[in-house]
């Protein structure tokens, strides 16, 4: 079995993953599993109503750790399973060191200089090249950011290029979620930033609650840009 890391902002293991995800591949069919814990159960990773995880394509000890929705349908091959409002696959990744600087408003203005810059579209393109990405829009939501991603670079056809990805810190773990559509079915942008926006709200709510609050400490200005740019540097 290959041996994958991930870029914890880009689109890392989706070809591999979308190959041997949602199939069953024993035969065997799998489990309905709604929630998957991750960092020792400080992040634990849910997707919208009838969004399923596969556990064979998600691994909860990778650096960072990878977790892949679909439709509960195509996860589990049962037609009674719940069907989510918009077809999709969600992706969640989850860096297992905390980053290092302000958090909540002052951090999520960090990440969204970081992803306007060469190194930050580097991060999210799926071939680490930055000409490969466009991003159409990269906004503070809350205290993390939502970018709306036009990724041009080799990856599945059947995938669409343009996709919402939102960045957040959760218990001291910097926290990407993304909602992709379909090329013959793509999400509208404004259908997918509501899933983007769901999703997180689902993991936050299925997450145990700090008992300090985020332990994203505060440090010198330019610390949570540094952190972002080690995270960079992980490739499949």
């Amino acid at each position: 079995m290959s041996t994958w890391i991930c870029n914890p902002f880009g689109a890392a293991c989706l070809a591999a993953l979308i190959l041997s995800g949602c199939t069953g591949g024993t035969g065997a069919r799998p489990e309905m599993v709604t929630r998957f814990a991750v960092s020792g159960g400080d992040v634990v990773i849910a997707g919208p109503r009838g969004f399923c995880v596969d556990p064979g394509a998600s691994s909860a000890t990778g650096t960072p750790a990878f977790v892949l929705l679909s439709s509960c349908v195509s996860v589990t091959g049962s037609a009674r399973a719940a069907r989510p409002a918009q077809n999709a696959l969600l992706t969640a990744s989850v860096a297992t060191a905390p980053p290092r600087g302000p958090d909540g408003p002052d951090l999520a203005e960090a990440l969204r200089q970081f992803f306007a810059t060469e190194a930050g579209r580097a991060a999210i393109a799926r071939s680490g090249d930055p000409a490969d990405v466009t991003l159409a829009d990269a906004s503070v939501d809350g205290d993390g950011v939502v970018l709306w991603v036009e990724d041009r670079g080799p990856g599945r056809p059947e995938l669409a290029s343009g996709y919402w990805r939102g960045v957040f810190a959760l218990n001291g773990r910097l926290v990407t979620v993304s909602a992709i559509g379909y090329a013959d079915r793509p999400l509208s942008r404004d259908d997918g930033l509501r899933l983007v926006r769901q999703f997180r709200t689902a993991t936050e709510a299925a997450s145990p609650r700090a008992a300090s609050g985020n332990d994203a400490t505060a440090g010198e200005e330019n610390a949570p840009i540094r952190a972002l740019l080690s995270f960079a540097r992980l490739r499949r």
